[in-house]
């Protein structure tokens, strides 16, 4: 309660007060005007307005303790009301620090549960990958023993099943086999690439009318002796290297 309501609250009762003890004085002055006068030996009259008097001050002393009472009471009521107000509004103000810190808690809770399953996911799809390049790996990098009797055409048709993929195998392992691919080793192991991989570019010519293999190799390696590189990049087209035919079209190895 604002001090200017407490002060107009209690200057109303106190003047309550007071008029109750006036009215209670003026009846009690008319009551004993009012009584015939006994004879009586002295001053009476002088006596019973004495005993008023003293009556009247009883009464404000008893009034004036009851108003000091009651602003007494209603002044503890009034303090008591703002200290459980007090109490409630920390009350309060603890109680919503709690659930502020509570939600901060669990937000920071979920937060550090999505990064670690975040986390989680990233490493497993790491370790899928890993083991997937590795079986990539294993597959593309599948090894060979040459065998007694094999042919990179053989070994072509045991991996691809075509044999004419044998320049693939040829071309993975050529500082193995070096220039012919026809004298491979009993013993030598090769790389057997995969399937997808693309074979290398290849040169390639048509034969013409008076060619023979001694001068296509002369043409592209300045050489005619290594016509027999000529001639093992393609035997399966080539039956005899003396005999070939306008419009052939030979690969002429690097």
């Amino acid at each position: 309660m604002a001090d200017k309501e407490k002060k107009g609250f209690f200057g109303n009762l106190a003047d309550q007060m007071k008029d109750a003890i006036d009215q209670s004085r003026e009846r009690a002055e008319a009551e004993a005007e009012a009584k015939p006068a006994a004879p009586a030996p002295g001053n009476v009259i002088g006596q019973i307005r004495e005993r008023l008097n003293d009556l009247h001050e009883k009464q404000e002393d008893a009034a004036s303790s009851s108003v000091s009472s009651a602003m007494n009471a209603i002044k503890e009521a009034q303090e008591a009301r703002e200290k459980a107000d007090a109490q409630t509004a920390a009350t309060s103000n603890a109680l919503a620090e709690a659930v502020r810190k509570a939600q901060e808690t669990a937000k920071a809770e979920e937060a550090a549960k999505a990064e670690a399953a975040k986390a989680e996911a990233a490493k497993a799809e790491e370790v899928a990958k890993a083991e997937a390049a590795k079986a990539e790996a294993a597959k593309a990098e599948q090894r060979y023993t040459v065998q007694g009797g094999d042919t990179l055409g053989k070994i072509s048709g045991r991996f691809y099943g075509d044999p004419a993929q044998w320049r693939r195998i040829y071309e993975a392992n050529k500082a193995i086999i070096g220039n012919n691919p026809d004298v491979i080793s009993v013993g030598q192991e090769f790389v057997i690439p995969d399937a997808s991989t693309p074979l290398p570019a290849q040169r390639t010519y048509t034969v013409r009318s008076g060619d023979t293999m001694r001068a296509i190799a002369q043409r592209f390696y300045g050489d005619e002796m290594q016509w027999k590189r000529i001639y093992q990049a393609n035997r399966d087209r080539i039956p005899n290297p003396d005999v070939i035919h306008v419009g052939q079209e030979f690969i002429i190895p690097e």
